[in-house]
């Protein structure tokens, strides 16, 4: 495993909240070129996890994110769909070529491009519980070509920043 890598995990392992834990996902990901970054929470304890609290954290850009909701774009955004049937990191352009899709799927990619993203990837994690969550990371700046060993370091950083949430969450629930 890469320096870089564990010490993240050490910062993580001493964060107190979920803003320290997600400002420093958010901050590993800017050093790997993504300034944009999202954490869904999508099944806890083997249950779907109501829409209004699926979002735990993200960054992207305020109008990208009220397109999103006004397009109605969450109950059938096909990179988060795809994120379901995958156990690895994948870029989101390369769902069209994978799976048939919807009209208002095939809008949703050319929104996406229309707002300037220049790459996309999406890092499903499984955690204890059946606990499912996603993380979606993006960038406007630059196309990001992400090699197999890096992939799997996202992959590692990804589940432990779940984990991490999860921890933070179950500390919480016992504090009440």
């Amino acid at each position: 495993m890469d320096r870089e890598s564990i010490a993240f995990f050490e910062q993580i392992s001493a964060v107190q909240d979920e803003t320290g834990l997600f400002e420093a996902f958010a901050d590993y990901c800017r050093r790997h070129g993504f300034e944009s970054v999202c954490y869904l929470q999508l099944v806890k304890s083997g249950f779907r996890v109501p829409r209004h609290r699926v979002a735990a954290y993200h960054n992207f850009p305020e109008d990208w994110s009220n397109h999103y909701v006004a397009q109605g774009y969450y109950d059938d955004d096909p990179v988060m769909a795809a994120a379901l049937k995958y156990a690895e990191p994948f870029d989101w352009f390369k769902v069209p070529e994978t799976f048939d899709l919807t009209p208002k799927q095939q809008r949703f990619f050319a929104d996406v491009a229309d707002a300037g993203f220049k790459s996309g990837y999406a890092v499903p994690v499984f955690g204890p519980a059946g606990s499912v969550a996603y993380f979606g990371l993006a960038t406007m700046v630059a196309e990001v070509v992400m090699t197999p060993e890096a992939k799997r370091g996202l992959l590692s950083v990804c589940h432990q920043t779940h984990l991490g949430y999860l921890k933070l969450q179950d500390a919480d629930t016992d504090t009440r």
